[in-house]
């Protein structure tokens, strides 16, 4: 993207070359507590927070985690799939979360258990 930027007076303008570029932050933390319990904190649910999961649970998982505390405090929400996803691998079968649209059709997220 090409920016032309105008200064008042005779300071001449700025031609500015910007380059769009998608920024990935981490979404997903975690460490080893006390008695072999893994803490994952999980700040949004993202496109890249998925695989951020699955890689620290495996680290943790490699470590000897024998329980897990998900932290979602303060997690603003995001990617409904993303959610489904991680959930799917916790949570035993049955509806995760079902949504209704404006019409009253709803849709149910399941867990396979």
């Amino acid at each position: 993207m090409h920016l032309t930027l105008v200064r008042e007076g005779d300071q001449g303008n700025i031609e500015v070359d910007l380059v769009r570029k998608k920024i990935s932050s981490p979404t997903v933390s975690g460490k080893m507590l006390e008695n072999h319990i893994g803490y994952l904190k999980i700040t949004e649910f993202d496109e890249v927070t998925y695989d951020q999961y699955l890689n620290t649970f495996a680290e943790l998982k490699g470590k000897g985690m024998k329980g897990m505390i998900l932290d979602l405090r303060n997690n603003p929400g995001g990617n409904l799939d993303t959610v489904c996803q991680i959930a799917r691998r916790i949570l035993p079968k049955g509806i995760i979360v079902y949504t209704k649209d404006n019409r009253g059709k709803r849709v149910d997220y399941d867990s396979g258990g």
